[in-house]
């Protein structure tokens, strides 16, 4: 039961971060999305949890990474499909690591839906996880997306302040990772579980320093 509560925790997390995103307070649901990546980067280190939460959480952080790399890239076109092709792409790198490291077979059901949608509240026979999944489907898909949808109305102050935010956390994360890097904590799961993190804030770090240098020579 206890160890279930790094789920309740980061579930809580991601859908009020949400609900402030949907409700126009972009910096504090930003900065609870990154308080919860950082969460699920230290719980998988230094927590002692079984496997199947280690895979959950390390899924679970997909969607926090996402908005924080949605919401501080630069804005190189003006056609917001493009945009998302970039965003989505980039992607498509912790997927890559969550795959690798969780050995999921293309044959497999999403292990994630599988093991979330049967798993049953301990204190009683109601499946909690039902409630925080439908929860999260109808905010992903309902209020937020129009949020995204209007990125472009998005003011260049907003996406400059969370990319330095982005920035900021970037170092923190491989500052973690090369103090552990020669500790007991240190293996094959904690370095990929830092790679699903770290490696699309670098691409987006890397799109914003672009983006800088082409505002300087005007391009």
């Amino acid at each position: 039961m206890k160890k279930w509560i790094y789920i309740y925790l980061i579930s809580t997390i991601i859908i009020v971060g949400e609900l402030l995103m949907v409700s126009g307070k972009i910096y504090q649901g930003t900065g609870l999305y990154i308080i919860g990546i950082l969460a699920v980067i230290l719980a998988i280190i230094f927590a002692n949890l079984s496997l199947e939460i280690k895979n959950i959480l390390q899924s679970l952080v997909l969607l926090p990474v996402l908005r924080v790399i949605g919401l501080s890239m630069p804005q190189f076109f003006m056609n917001i499909n493009i945009q998302y092709l970039l965003i989505y792409g980039i992607m498509l790198i912790p997927i890559y690591f969550i795959i690798k490291n969780q050995q999921i077979q293309y044959r497999e059901p999403i292990k994630i839906f599988s093991i979330l949608l049967y798993r049953p509240f301990p204190c009683g026979r109601i499946y909690i996880w039902h409630v925080f999944i439908l929860a999260t489907i109808i905010i992903l898909n309902g209020q937020f997306m129009n949020i995204i949808s209007n990125r472009i109305a998005l003011s260049s102050e907003i996406i400059y302040v969370i990319g330095e935010f982005m920035s900021l956390f970037l170092v923190i994360i491989l500052l973690i990772s090369y103090l552990i890097s020669d500790t007991k904590y240190w293996n094959e799961y904690v370095s990929n579980t830092i790679n699903i993190c770290s490696k699309p804030l670098l691409l987006a770090f890397a799109a914003i320093v672009i983006h800088r240098i082409m505002i300087v020579i005007k391009i």
